[in-house]
């Protein structure tokens, strides 16, 4: 991660199999097996790892008989340079959200972020320090680092649900300070779309018989990142979708769809963003979502607005603030 736009992933995920253990997953990445005991060696473990310069790194959890995973994830760091191997327990603040198999290491300019599986909606993702003390925890994915050390990332879903709305969110690894990009608070053109998707909701009845809310304000919308952020920006297409599967089994209907442009920009001070539409909304077929072209590729405009976000709809189920009402 040494450009400033879009996080470098120099990481191999290497998710182990029950035949896997310890030792064989340490020798297959060239990392010492002197610092760890014959009983150690022999465990059966689910591990990721990833190199950063001379520096590898690897995490692992331990399948006891049951082939649950243990939730004390180990890090282990190997220096190839002076041959030196360190490893450590990381000790996260919350533990009930952890773990699930490790996913995969990245790397910021002073941190790990270490990614687990939760569901496929879903990843808890721990912050450590290029020493190995845990620093924080961040429940999100497709991270992004804007400045050092200055990520914004997809936040997690609710992964049994009708409508998948992506939220994004910043985070700045040293001070700890974070928070939310997308939605953007009073945005007409969310707000525009809603007033569509509210004329093409099913019947009342049906959706309570299909456990479907029916909210026109909540919908699907996909997050992709694109080109035109620029330094110390990102951009984003937001793809908005009305579709309400579990009522109609997406046959033969009609579903209004709308692709939006982001670009954020932080000072020192604030975030700024601006909106630019890439494909007016319009009703499609819901079969032939998956052809949309994607029609303004990147995103022009100058960031004027401050960003406020919009804490109503669906947040971040694993977040301490959504638990807690905040």
């Amino acid at each position: 991660m040494r450009r400033a736009a879009i996080l470098v992933c120099v990481s191999m995920a290497a998710v182990a199999g029950l035949s896997q253990t310890l030792d064989s997953v340490l020798r297959a990445n060239g990392i010492p097996t002197d610092q760890f005991t014959a009983p150690e060696l022999g465990e059966r473990i689910s591990a990721a790892n990833g190199s950063d310069g001379p520096q590898a790194y690897m995490v692992y959890l331990t399948l006891p008989p049951t082939d649950k995973l243990s939730n004390a994830p180990v890090m282990v760091k190997y220096d190839r340079a002076t041959g030196k191997v360190i490893r450590r327990n990381l000790k996260p603040g919350e533990m009930e959200n952890c773990c699930g198999s490790p996913l995969e290491i990245d790397f910021t300019k002073h941190y790990l972020l270490v990614s687990f599986h939760d569901n496929p909606s879903a990843e808890t993702v721990m912050v450590a320090g290029k020493d190995l003390s845990y620093k924080t925890t961040l429940y999100g994915f497709d991270f992004h680092e804007i400045t050092p050390d200055l990520v914004v990332y997809v936040e997690d879903l609710i992964h049994f649900a009708p409508q998948h709305p992506e939220r994004l969110a910043w985070a700045d690894l040293r001070s700890g300070r974070e928070g939310e990009l997308y939605p953007p608070k009073g945005d007409r053109l969310r707000m525009a779309f809603a007033a569509i998707n509210e004329q093409q909701e099913p019947a009342t009845a049906e959706c309570q018989q299909a456990n479907d809310p029916c909210d026109p304000a909540i919908y699907d919308e996909d997050i992709k990142f694109v080109p035109g952020g620029g330094p110390r920006g990102i951009a984003v297409r937001v793809t908005r979708t009305g579709n309400h599967a579990w009522v109609t089994k997406n046959e033969g209907v009609e579903v209004p769809l709308e692709q939006t442009l982001y670009v954020y920009k932080v000072s020192k001070t604030e975030w700024l963003y601006c909106e630019q539409v890439a494909v007016p909304a319009k009703l499609v077929k819901s079969s032939n979502m998956g052809a949309m072209n994607p029609g303004v590729a990147s995103a022009n405009c100058k960031p004027d607005l401050p960003v406020a976000s919009d804490r109503s709809g669906q947040l971040n189920p694993f977040s301490p603030n959504a638990r807690k009402g905040k």
